[in-house]
């Protein structure tokens, strides 16, 4: 076996072995930085021909302190055009969040995990990939499509996937100077009590409970003519 160039003398620890090695060992919980039993859920829309850029496709209800893994899209044909932003809104069901925030269609973050995204090629295509490379089809991965952005209501980050869906947002808004969003409260309240990087707005410092819709918003009306497209979630959930 060949030697490292360079013998180790000291190492630096993530957070997950630090509290390994403290004493007494704290042991994170699965799916927020231990090992943890993947999900998946999903869900497939048909816009039509004429469908505006102020309609909002459901995709997939995860729920709140889901950590969200994986994220993808796929389409059954080739679009014209597929031009979107994938985000988080509270559901539309009292039976899946607090009445408070139902049918609430401020976003929670609009394009958290992907922004003016352009996906007409995506498309499933037997025996090639979406790149048109020899191989098998796959959805096409969307997770941190947005991460090199910065946005006022959120964009997920790698290193956001070890915590809750809702607490990642939490933490991302708190750096923006004035964030925006369902998330956000101009005073401090119950349920608001993390002060933004600026100050003068306060976002959400607990988790809501229930459940989170992600969902796709089209960027360019009728952008996808009658083309069913699906999108993928995986997640894990703490135990």
């Amino acid at each position: 076996m060949t030697a490292p160039v360079t013998a180790p003398t000291t190492a630096t620890l993530s957070g997950i072995i630090t509290n390994l090695d403290a004493t007494p060992s704290l042991r994170a919980n699965a799916g927020m930085g231990a090992a943890g039993r993947l999900m998946r859920a999903q869900g497939t829309i048909t816009p039509t021909a004429s469908q505006a850029t102020s309609v909002l496709n459901r995709m997939v209800r995860v729920p709140s302190n889901a950590s969200i893994q994986k994220v993808a899209i796929i389409l059954d044909a080739a679009a014209t055009t597929l031009t979107f932003n994938c985000g988080v809104w509270y559901p539309d069901d009292a039976r899946f969040c607090q009445a408070v925030n139902v049918s609430n269609l401020t976003a929670i973050s609009s394009a958290f995990f992907a922004s003016v995204h352009v996906g007409a090629t995506y498309t499933y295509l037997p025996g090639t990939d979406p790149a048109n490379v020899v191989g098998l089809s796959a959805p096409v991965d969307i997770t941190y499509a947005a991460a090199t952005l910065a946005f006022t209501d959120a964009n997920y980050i790698p290193s956001q996937s070890g915590n809750p869906l809702w607490k990642a947002i939490a933490n991302l808004l708190a750096l923006q100077t004035t964030p925006v969003g369902a998330f956000c409260s101009s005073a401090i309240a119950p349920h608001f009590q993390t002060a933004s990087a600026g100050g003068s707005v306060y976002v959400r410092s607990d988790d809501p409970g229930g459940f989170l819709d992600i969902c796709l918003q089209l960027t360019s009306t009728g952008s996808n003519a009658n083309v069913k497209t699906t999108l993928f979630v995986d997640y894990t959930m703490p135990e």
